[in-house]
C-alpha cells in the first residue's frame, strides 16, 4: 500500500472540527432566538401564579399556555443536547428541572396498569363535583337532566357540587332531587337574580348543619358573575365545611372558540382586533376572578372545621386563583390521578380548570376520576373518594 495514503491520514489533526455550512448557522442562530424567548415565557409562567393579575397586565393569560410551554422547553433541551451545544442545552436543562415540580399539576404517569374494578373502603367520602352548564346539550336544543341524574345515581355521591345549576322550567328542585336519589332536606342552593343567573347547588347525604351564600365583589373594570357558598356537613362525629365555588368566567363564547379552534380567516386587521379582544377579556376576568379568590381563601382559612373546596375555577392550576385556594389543600388530581388531566371540552382538550381540593392536614385522598366519555355538558365531571383522618 502506498505511503501517499498513510502521509494523508497522518496530516488530519483529531482537534479540527468540520465547518458548518451556512445553513445550519442560520438554523443555530433561529433555534437560540426561540430558545430564548421560551425560557423567557416559561420564567414568567412559573412567576404568574404567586403576584395579584392586577399587576401584571396581560401576562396572566400565559398560564393557559404552561403546559405546551414546558413540553417545548423539553423538546429544545433534547435538540441542544443532541447539537452538543452545552451552554444552550444547560440553560434549559435548568429550566425543564425547575418546571419538572409543577407538572403534576398536569400530568401524572400511570406506572402501574390496573384491571378489574377497583374495591374501596367503604368509609370514604364520595364527592361529585360537576359543572352542567344549565343541563343544555351542546346544541342547546333538549335538556340534560335524566343523562346527569342517571350518572348520579350511578356514582352516588355522598357530597354532590353542582356550578350553573340552573333547573329548566320543566322541572321543578324537588323533581331533579328525586331524579338523583333523593337527598331529602339536606339540599342548599345560592340565592340568584336575574342579572346573575349562574347558581350553585350542594346536595348532601350528610346532615347540613349551617349554609351560607357568599358575596363575591366585582372588579372596577368586569362585573364579577361568580357564586359561591359553604355548607357545613356532620360526617359521623366530625365538620367538614364544603365550598362550592363557580369563579367568574373566561367569556370566551362559542364564536371566539370557533376562531380559535378553526382558524377561520380574517383579514390581518380583524384578526389582531379578534386577538386582542380575546386576551383583553381573559385578563379582565383573570383580575375579578382573584378578588372572589381571596375572599374565599379568607372564609376558608377562618373554618374552624376541615375544609373540601369543589367547583369550576375557570382558571388552570398555573394561575393566581389556583394558588390562592390551593394553599394548605390536597389537589385530588395531584394526589391520585393518572395521565394528563383535562375538564373542558374546548381549546384542544387542555385545560383542567375543574378541581377538588381537600384540607392537607384531615384527609387521604383515595381516588380521582374525570371520565372524558361523559359528554352532557362543556365541562367534565370530576368523582373524588377521600378519607377523614382519625
Amino acid at each position: 500500500m502506498s505511503d501517499d495514503y498513510y502521509y494523508d491520514f497522518s496530516r488530519r489533526s483529531g482537534r479540527e472540527r468540520p465547518s458548518r455550512s451556512a445553513a445550519m448557522l442560520l438554523v443555530d442562530f433561529l433555534m437560540t432566538l426561540l430558545t430564548a424567548v421560551v425560557a423567557v415565557v416559561f420564567v414568567l409562567t412559573l412567576v404568574v401564579p404567586h403576584v395579584r393579575p392586577a399587576y401584571l397586565g396581560i401576562l396572566p393569560v400565559l398560564g393557559l399556555v404552561a403546559p405546551w410551554t414546558y413540553v417545548v422547553a423539553v423538546v429544545l433541551m433534547l435538540y441542544w443536547i443532541v447539537r452538543w451545544q452545552w451552554w444552550r442545552a444547560s440553560a434549559m436543562i435548568v429550566l425543564v428541572a425547575v418546571g419538572a415540580a409543577d407538572v403534576s399539576l398536569y400530568c401524572k404517569p400511570q406506572i402501574r396498569r390496573s384491571y378489574g374494578e377497583p374495591r374501596y373502603d367503604r368509609s370514604a367520602i364520595r364527592i361529585m363535583s360537576y359543572n352542567v352548564r344549565g343541563f343544555y346539550t351542546d346544541n342547546g336544543a333538549s335538556f340534560t337532566v335524566d343523562s346527569v341524574a342517571a350518572l348520579v345515581r350511578r356514582f352516588n355521591p355522598d357530597i354532590l357540587c353542582f356550578q350553573e345549576f340552573n333547573v329548566p322550567h320543566d322541572y321543578t328542585l324537588g323533581g331533579v332531587d328525586s331524579l338523583f336519589g333523593g337527598y331529602g332536606n339536606h339540599v342548599v342552593v345560592s340565592r340568584s337574580d336575574d342579572s346573575s343567573p349562574v347558581t350553585v347547588a350542594m346536595f348532601s347525604r350528610y346532615r347540613i348543619l349551617r349554609s351560607e351564600t357568599m358575596e363575591l365583589h366585582s372588579a372596577d373594570s368586569v362585573r364579577s358573575s361568580g357564586k359561591a357558598l359553604w355548607a357545613d356537613l356532620l360526617v359521623d362525629k366530625d365538620t367538614v365545611r364544603v365550598f362550592d365555588v363557580h369563579l367568574n368566567s373566561t367569556s370566551i363564547n362559542s364564536a371566539d372558540n370557533d376562531y380559535i379552534m378553526n382558524h377561520r380567516y380574517m383579514s390581518d386587521t380583524a384578526r389582531h382586533s379578534k386577538l386582542w379582544n380575546i386576551v383583553h377579556r381573559l385578563n379582565a376576568n383573570t383580575v375579578s376572578r382573584s378578588i372572589d379568590v381571596d375572599s374565599i381563601a379568607a372564609a376558608r382559612r377562618s373554618s374552624p372545621a376541615a375544609t373540601v373546596v369543589c367547583g369550576d375555577f375557570n382558571d388552570t392550576p398555573m394561575s393566581y386563583a389556583y394558588r390562592a385556594l390551593a394553599e394548605g389543600m390536597k389537589d385530588a388530581f395531584r394526589e391520585c390521578g393518572s395521565g394528563y388531566s383535562y375538564t373542558f371540552r374546548g381549546f384542544y382538550n387542555s385545560l383542567r380548570i375543574d378541581f377538588v381540593l381537600l384540607d392537607e392536614e384531615r384527609f387521604d385522598v383515595v381516588s380521582y376520576a374525570a371520565p372524558d366519555s361523559v359528554r352532557w355538558s362543556d365541562h367534565l365531571p370530576v368523582f373524588v373518594r377521600a378519607k377523614l383522618k382519625n
